[in-house]
This record gives C-alpha cells, structure tokens and sequence, in this order.
C-alpha cells in the first residue's frame, strides 16, 4: 500500500501511533477481499523488517559505519529509508553519505524560520520518489535544491555554509544552546576524525564505538568547565569572570558523556575530572589537567578547541558525495 498515494503517508505516527498502526492494519484487512492473503503477506513482509533491523543492518554498519551514525543523527527517518530500500529496491546501492550530508544540513539554516512546513512530509516526498526513481540521483537533488528549492537558489549547500559562516560565534560561544543536536553530532564526528578513526575500525580502540556506548546509555553534553565553576574556585583570582561567561557554553567546551557519568562528575574543577573515555580530547584532557590550574589559560583552551571543531564543521560538511 505504500506504493498508492492515498496511503502513503499513513499510518499517522502522531499520537497513540501504535493504535494508529493497529486501525489502519485492521481497516486494510476488512477491505481487503482476500484477507487471509493479505495477512500473510504482511506477515511476511513484517517478519523481513524485524530481521533486517536486527541482524542485517547490524552487518551492514560493520561494513560501513556510516550506517550507524545515520540512525544516530535521525533513527526514523534513517530506518525508513532502509526499509523502503529493502522491500522495493536494493539498499547496497546507497551512498550512506550522501543520506548523511542530507540528514545534517536540510534544516540547519534560517530559511524555513516563519515558514510553515513539516518535516516528515517533507522527507514523504523524497521516499515517495524511491519507487520510481534511483536513491541516489534522488538525493543529489534534495541536496542541491532542499525541500523548497526556492528558498534555497537552488544551492541548499551553499545557504547551509553561509548560515555557519554567519553564526560561527554563536557555535563557539553558545554551542549548548545553539542547534542542539546538531551540535551533538558535530563533537560525535569531530571525535572520531581526531582519533583517526575510519569506516571501518570499530574496536575497543575505536572512538566511535566507545562514543556509541555513550549514546546508548543516554548522552549528555558535559561542560569541561562547570557552568557553575564559581562554585570550585576562588572568584577573587578570576580577572577574567565575564568573558569566561561568554564561552562557557562554547563548543569548545562541550564533552559527550554518559548522563549517569555527568551527574557523578558534578561541578568539579576541570583539574579534578577524569573521563572514562581514553581516546581524543578526554586523552588529551588527562594528560593537560594543569593547564586549567591558572584561570588566566581557561579563554584559550576553549576557545582553541572550539575552533578546531568549527573548522572541522566546514570541512566535513562542505562537500558533496560523488
């Protein structure tokens, strides 16, 4: 049914979607002439499904783990596509990063703000497509053109890097706030390349499996320096208070830790906090505790590690996927 437009976007997945699910199986079997078929055949298409989630994808992000960090940056959108591709074409043609390129920058900009839109329907329209069309010329094209080409000049890409360009203080003093899973992505990937992880080490001395631990067990963004750091250290040495104001909630400053490693960290002195992560800027905090012994130094190590993640920003994402 998906194939008939009248039923493609359905069920609703809004509100009690699980009782959406069940009305509209129920609704197709009482209108189907020959139920016991019907049923059969979802069925069989449900039990294909479950077993591609749990083993074969998991197989397919050993292969490639891009996978697995697209079903991070958007799990149901990433799963949809992967189950359109399984039932009705064939997901190993894929460009797992150009479906990543897409997931990241079709909404992070200022063109849709007062515009009414939807995200899903949005993103129904591009799966609508899969039908007829190859995946990957289709997202060549939402990359170029988005979702409302007009808004774009037919150059989303370039409206995504102004947008970066033009807020590029706002990430490095206000990366917390700003764009908020955006920016969790951002240190997820900006972590493994300084790691130097590829697509395909994913052991214990991968970053990105230890950062998968992180997500799976719920993920919070740690302040290296507390945001209540007044309360660890003696006001009367800082010269600097308002601008240490300014950049504590700066990209720079920003960790990915466990929430449960979060609270039990608390709002100790940076010189104090051991991370259980041993690799990348959590290595390289451990070996440089003392240069958060002087307040005088905390301005430049954040704002040195808030650049190197911004550049990193730029360059990853200012490409298009061949």
């Amino acid at each position: 049914n998906k194939r008939e437009k009248e039923h493609f976007n359905f069920p609703s997945l809004s509100g009690n979607f699980e009782e959406n699910i069940l009305k509209y199986i129920n609704d197709r079997i009482n209108e189907n002439e020959n139920k016991v078929t019907y049923i059969v055949s979802l069925a069989k298409a449900f039990l294909k499904s479950i077993q591609f989630i749990c083993n074969d994808l998991v197989k397919k992000d050993e292969e490639n783990l891009l996978i697995g960090d697209c079903l991070i940056l958007d799990r149901n959108r990433s799963l949809e596509l992967f189950l359109i591709l399984l039932h009705h074409k064939n997901i190993d043609t894929l460009k797992v990063e150009k479906w990543e390129l897409l997931l990241y920058t079709w909404d992070f900009h200022g063109n849709y703000h007062n515009k009414s839109y939807k995200g899903r329907e949005k993103f129904d329209w591009l799966f609508s497509r899969l039908f007829n069309e190859e995946v990957n010329d289709i997202l060549d094209d939402f990359i170029k053109l988005g979702f409302r080409k007009k808004l774009f000049g037919d150059d989303l890409q370039g409206v995504f890097l102004a947008y970066i360009k033009n807020h590029k203080t706002n990430i490095l003093t206000n990366g917390f706030h700003f764009w908020k899973w955006k920016m969790t992505y951002l240190l997820y990937k900006y972590e493994i390349k300084k790691n130097g992880d590829s697509l395909k080490k994913n052991d214990n001395d991968s970053m990105r499996k230890n950062l998968r631990r992180v997500f799976n067990k719920g993920v919070a963004l740690e302040h290296i320096l507390p945001q209540n750091w007044q309360s660890s250290v003696n006001k009367e040495q800082i010269n600097n208070e308002e601008k240490v104001n300014s950049v504590i909630n700066g990209i720079g400053n920003l960790l990915l830790i466990t929430t449960r490693e979060n609270s039990s960290l608390g709002d100790k002195h940076p010189q104090e906090k051991s991370y259980e992560i041993k690799l990348g800027s959590y290595k390289e905090h451990e070996s440089n505790k003392d240069q958060w012994k002087d307040s005088n130094n905390w301005i430049e190590i954040i704002e040195k590690r808030g650049n190197c993640i911004y550049d990193f920003l730029l360059e990853y994402f200012n490409k298009t996927p061949k």
